[in-house]
């Protein structure tokens, strides 16, 4: 039984991890993004 949460906990944990990964490569594309953006207006 403990040996299934644990599985469980490491897999949830790396959802987790990669959910993070995933939110925190938007946040620097977009940032990147805004930078071009504002670069060229100027």
């Amino acid at each position: 039984m403990r040996h299934w949460v644990l599985i469980y906990y490491f897999e949830l944990s790396d959802k987790v991890l990669g959910a993070k990964l995933v939110c925190f490569g938007w946040i620097r594309v977009s940032v990147q993004v805004r930078v071009l953006l504002i670069g060229v207006n100027e």
